[in-house]
């Protein structure tokens, strides 16, 4: 197969391997800069449009499957799939090396596992597991490959020959590639071989055949000819007694030749393990790739234990533990002392107390987020309906400091103040915990979610753009590690814990000197950032033996599209990624958004389907863009407020009050003669409309002083002027309410005096307004787009009862806004979620991880 040089926007650079369902190449996505797998059809199928056409569908499925073991579906051009690159080396080379250590072994099969598991609960079925589609990252995380697209390639095969559609694919389409059915047939289960109907349990099969050869470093069933091979996986006895004596139990199984016999849920593998000793024998060494493996046995009914049997001795060993309370949990704190865990489930607190391991519900903290311990562990901090709050444990009330309009995380210092980090990461709140003042502190460098305190109260350690120290007496900054988020300090043993690209290190760290010193460790790996926390990473870690709480994170795939009156969804942007911001040209013909987890602008022309960033460097926070209203200039924040010519690519700072600082101001809106740009205050407990006039120059917009809107107390955001730039709708919360509504005011700029009368247009809680031609406002509320129809009479506004443009619910993320409509009214773009993400039911406590670290330093692992 001779590959073409480009296909649409991703430039072919390498041959990887060939197999019964193509080519694989390495290419460049020239519009994202980044490196992708393309894997070629055969010209059979690319060329049957009935069958690209229903293999489309299924590629959408599958790309919703939002696994960190499943190798991610970009989506489909021209014959050709795109897909994740996967580096690092694949299984089935491993395997050939000889056999693996039984806690390697169980480590890969564990994540093996786990994406079968996610897959079967959402319908999907490999069909074609084998060692050749299993990779490893160089971090050690397992990918699955070609995951579901046997089903598709089988049904073409069948259409074409009229054969039975449980032939694998390689199977079906390279009857003359012996080397490639043989290494297919092998891992067939006994009803697949037979051509008999299959469903997960085929999996489940391969599954324990994989283990089994992982275990071995032989094929299971070895033959000269295909027939020779589908007669042992038919009738060939099984050598049990070749594996270690732990995980016989499991492949029994699962390699129940009969189906109705065979083990029928993935997720059940893991209770048939037989508990290994807690004691790790001396003799056996620590692989370096393996350290975190899992063997797992039942401790409790509500708690599992997971330990590594192969690691040097501790005085106590390092364990895992499933924490389930029953419900959705999420937002994990620890204590000081690392003897309770704090966490919210169904938009509760709870507390989980480690010693009488009792699960307590704290009265009164309904729609909670954000926990966090007080330094004597007493207490705890966190945020509800817009408000900071504590509570003394374990029967305290609630208290309410001060209002937060969107936190992204509180630390209780031991200085005695609470200071909240905000979604715009340009101030720091600050109060008093036993209550006082709520005042802004307005920072020289922006501040990342969830800061943590160093020890004496004075400094903080933040991630925005890599690792930093924040000293609260200077405000000023000290860089750590690039390529760092979620800093977590561990007292014993002076350990700095971070995140990078899924994986969670510990490095030394003194906190009185700011050095680092040694090698980073690795300590868990496959951690997701739980996108409900605007990219926060969910784990902390604190106690004299170590206490790691985490959960994996539950990240959620989207895509763009079109939103239907009927509840119907046409995709606009169906490659699945992280979207926020749409904002389309006033024409209709390009949309603005925000990708790659809210860090760079993007601009999508509709008619060419073809995306290209707007903004080359990777700023924090490339976000509320806002056209013109001729179409030439986007005015959003980046690295500043700036203003950008859409087609010459440059950029101008908006020139506001100085004593403000750059995120202060947010853009939202232009007048309909592009005289103005109305924005509003992104900070504070009181925000303020804020209005820019705008002159054109040769070298740009200019921008004079910004002036207040509108007087009247209260919380005001995200504003739209009307078409006839008479009016102006608004979001605004009242100081003694805890939800607002949308408003709108008569739109008079210059003029001071009285507050303007206003009318409520929303009534059930409202925000985001939109506001096209043809006599309707649009805006957002609990998830959905809402429209009113309204009238003017006499110079009063009457608007009309509100209704769901569509049932179809946007994806709401902290922070974020996703949605538009057209200029006309006619239609809304908005950013919806891949599938039905399972809520995360368990959190994992890894104990006495500060002994572990010391232990593997001590043996110089």
């Amino acid at each position: 197969m001779i590959p073409p040089e480009q296909i649409a926007h991703y430039r072919i650079v390498a041959k990887l391997g060939e197999g019964g369902m193509g080519a694989v190449y390495r290419a460049t996505d020239t519009k994202l800069n980044r490196d992708v797998a393309i894997k070629l059809l055969p010209a059979a199928l690319a060329g049957d449009e009935q069958y690209m056409a229903r293999f489309e569908r299924e590629a959408r499925v599958l790309a919703s499957l939002n696994h960190p073991n499943i190798a991610t579906i970009f989506g489909i051009e021209q014959g050709a799939i795109v897909m994740e690159l996967v580096e690092g080396p694949g299984l089935a080379e491993r395997i050939a090396s000889g056999a693996i250590p039984l806690d390697e072994a169980l480590r890969i099969a564990g994540q093996i596992a786990d994406a079968l598991e996610a897959a079967h609960e959402r319908g999907v079925i490999h069909r074609d597991l084998k060692p050749a589609n299993v990779r490893m990252t160089p971090a050690g995380i397992v990918k699955l490959l070609d995951f579901g697209l046997a089903k598709q390639v089988n049904e073409s095969a069948v259409s074409a020959s009229g054969g039975s559609a449980t032939i694998s694919p390689t199977l079906s389409l390279s009857m003359t590639q012996a080397g490639m059915i043989l290494g297919t047939a092998a891992y067939m289960s006994p009803e697949q071989a037979r051509g008999h109907a299959v469903d997960q349990r085929c999996d489940i099969w391969a599954f324990g055949v994989v283990l089994w050869e992982m275990l071995t470093g032989r094929q299971m069933f070895e033959g000269p000819t295909v027939s020779d091979v589908l007669a042992g996986v038919l009738k060939n006895p099984l050598e049990l007694s070749r594996v270690p004596v732990e995980v016989r139990p499991v492949l029994a199984a699962c390699l129940e030749r009969d189906p109705r016999q065979r083990l029928r849920h993935m997720g059940d593998w893991r209770r048939l393990m037989a508990a290994p000793s807690t004691t790790p024998p001396a003799s056996r060494k620590w692989p370096a790739t393996a350290w975190f493996a899992v063997a797992a046995s039942v401790l409790l009914a509500t708690a599992a234990v997971f330990w590594r049997p192969a690691r040097p001795p501790a005085d106590r060993p390092l364990t895992m533990v499933d924490l389930d309370a029953g419900g959705e949990l999420s937002d994990p704190a620890v204590s000081r002392d690392g003897q309770r865990v704090a966490f919210v489930v169904n938009h509760q607190l709870a507390i989980r107390d480690l010693k009488s391991r009792e699960i307590r519900f704290l009265a009164g903290t309904d729609n909670a987020i954000r926990p966090f311990f007080s330094p004597d562990g007493r207490s705890l901090g966190y945020f509800a309906q817009g408000t900071l709050r504590t509570i003394a444990m374990p029967d305290g009330q609630p208290v309410v400091l001060c209002t937060v309009q969107t936190p992204r995380g509180g630390v209780w210092a031991e200085n005695g103040m609470i200071y909240v980090s905000d979604r715009f990461g340009a101030s720091l709140t600050q109060v008093p915990a036993t209550g006082g003042k709520c005042e802004n502190r307005f920072l020289r460098h922006e501040i990342g979610p969830d800061p943590q305190a160093l020890p004496g109260g004075n400094l903080l350690l933040s991630a925005q753009h890599g690792l930093h120290v924040l000293s609260l007496a200077s405000n000023e900054s000290k860089p750590l590690l690039e390529d760092a988020d979620a800093g977590r300090y561990l007292a014993q043993g002076k350990w700095l814990f971070y995140y990078r690209r899924s994986v969670i290190y510990a490095v030394r760290f003194d906190p009185t000197t700011l050095r680092i010193s040694g090698n980073p460790v690795p300590v868990l790996d496959g951690i997701q950032p739980a996108s409900s926390l605007d990219g926060a990473v969910d784990y902390q870690v604190a106690g004299p033996s170590g206490t790691l709480v985490y959960h994996a994170g539950n990240p959620v795939q989207q895509e763009i599209v079109w939103l239907e009156p009927d509840g119907r969804v046409t995709p606009l942007i169906a490659q699945p990624g992280e979207y926020s911001f749409p904002r389309l040209s006033p024409d209709g013909s390009r949309l603005a958004f925000t990708g790659g987890s809210g860090t760079q602008l993007f601009l999508y022309d509709i008619g060419r389907r073809e995306a290209a960033r707007l903004i080359a460097q990777q700023q924090r926070a490339q976000d509320f863009a806002v056209w013109s209203r001729d179409g030439q200039t986007i005015a959003m924040r980046a690295d500043s407020l700036v203003s950008l010519n859409v087609a010459a690519g440059t950029k101008s700072p908006i020139d506001s009050d100085a004593r403000l600082p750059y995120a202060k101001i947010l853009p939202w809106s232009f007048a309909p003669d592009d005289s103005a740009l109305l924005g509003f205050d992104a900070l504070g407990t009181d925000r303020r409309l804020r209005l820019f006039p705008v002159e054109k120059t040769p070298a740009g917009l200019r921008y004079g002083a910004a002036q207040v809107l509108d007087p009247l107390p209260g919380d005001q955001s995200l504003p739209a002027i009307s078409p006839d730039g008479k009016w102006v709708a608004f979001g605004y919360r009242p100081p003694s309410a805890e939800a607002g509504e949308i408003f709108v005011a008569p739109y008079r700029p210059g003029e001071a005096g009285e507050p303007p009368v206003k009318w409520q247009v929303s009534s059930a809680g409202g925000g985001y307004a939109r506001w096209p031609e043809g006599g309707w406002i649009f805006f957002g509320a609990r998830g959905y787009v809402m429209t009113a129809p309204y009238t003017v009479e006499g110079g009063v506004f009457r608007p009309g009862a509100p209704r769901r443009w569509s049932d179809q619910p946007v994806y709401v993320k902290q922070g974020t806004v996703n949605w538009d409509v057209t200029r006309d009214g006619k239609r809304v773009v908005g950013v919806i979620a891949l599938g039905n993400p399972k809520p995360v039911t368990t959190l994992q406590l890894v104990l006495n991880i500060a002994e572990d670290l010391a232990a593997r330093e001590r043996a110089g692992k």
